[in-house]
């Protein structure tokens, strides 16, 4: 006589569904974005069309994502909740030097780093130069139209 045990085939269970609202809730995204997911193509869905009220099928549907899909998501992606792996969330501190020097000393375990700007100030100036020359020129144009001397040729 073998080990093996003859069991009756079950049915698979079915997966959980989620509408667009919970999956976006569980992926810690935003709906629209999940929306854009889906119409990349990046999210699979199932498209189930709404029943009326004698429950036959309407034209309208709405999509159902699986729990499989969120998992792959989360797994590959993350979520959009907590930026670092072992779940704390990053936060954002605008302040001064001597408020920053103040919560530094008031919390010492607390790790603050600096964010890189991406201020540019050669690009800035050479940007507002040639905005104010473009402006110059422009009100220039404007005189000179006004006072009549500007002849301005139509084809």
């Amino acid at each position: 006589m073998s080990n093996t045990q003859v069991k009756p085939a079950q049915a698979p269970e079915k997966e959980r569904m989620y509408k667009i609202g919970e999956a976006a809730g569980a992926m810690g995204i935003r709906e629209q974005y999940l929306r854009k997911l889906i119409r990349e193509g990046k999210v699979v869905t199932t498209k189930v069309f709404i029943l009326n009220a004698l429950q036959e099928p309407t034209h309208t549907f709405r999509h159902e994502i699986a729990q499989s899909q969120i998992d792959s998501y989360v797994s590959t992606k993350g979520t959009r909740v907590a930026n670092r792996n072992d779940g704390r969330q990053r936060f954002v501190l605008y302040a001064t030097v001597e408020e920053m020097v103040a919560i530094k000393t008031a919390y010492p375990a607390v790790e603050i780093t600096k964010q890189k700007s991406n201020y540019n100030k050669e690009k800035s100036k050479a940007y507002h130069a040639k905005r104010d020359a473009a402006k110059k020129a422009a009100l220039a144009a404007a005189a000179t139209l006004a006072a009549g001397k500007l002849v301005v040729e139509s084809n």
